[in-house]
């Protein structure tokens, strides 16, 4: 059973503007929030969630499959996880993000997630590390969940 908590959109909303306030781009930026209600799980089920999903690794690196659509294919199966167990009645806050990171030196997307405890963490999907807010460098285009 779910040991998480739910969070109004308005909720998460105030939860994640002062966090990301910093490291906006200057220029276009955008946060998208689909939902009404998000369910925040515990780190354990984010890290469990995490180990019982891995995106196979691309046969040659391209722009056919690359870090945005790692990405995308994380944020799936997360959403598809929460369809079929019907356990958990809202999507699960963790989501997607465009910006700079201290793990990458050129422009990237990988994913995020707030859990139930309040910690914002970067998580890139293609090796599965979870990374402190901190480790954002700037540029933050994009935001979505």
């Amino acid at each position: 059973m779910p040991d998480g908590v739910y969070l109004s959109r308005e909720q998460v909303k105030k939860r994640l503007g002062p966090l990301l306030l910093p490291f906006w781009s200057g220029q276009r930026k955008y946060a998208g929030f689909g939902d009404t209600y998000y369910y925040l799980p515990t780190p354990a089920e984010v890290a469990a969630f995490v180990a019982e999903h891995p995106i196979a690794p691309a046969q040659v690196a391209s722009q056919a499959f690359d870090c945005d659509d790692y990405a995308f294919v994380l944020k799936g199966s997360v959403c598809l996880y929460v369809r079929d167990t019907q356990a958990i009645s809202a999507s699960m806050c963790l989501g997607i993000a465009w910006g700079r990171f201290a793990w990458k030196p050129e422009f990237h997307a990988c994913n995020w997630v707030l859990d139930a405890a309040g910690t914002f963490q970067w998580l890139e999907p293609q090796t599965k590390l979870f990374y402190d807010i901190g480790q954002c460098g700037g540029d933050l285009e994009l935001v979505l969940v």
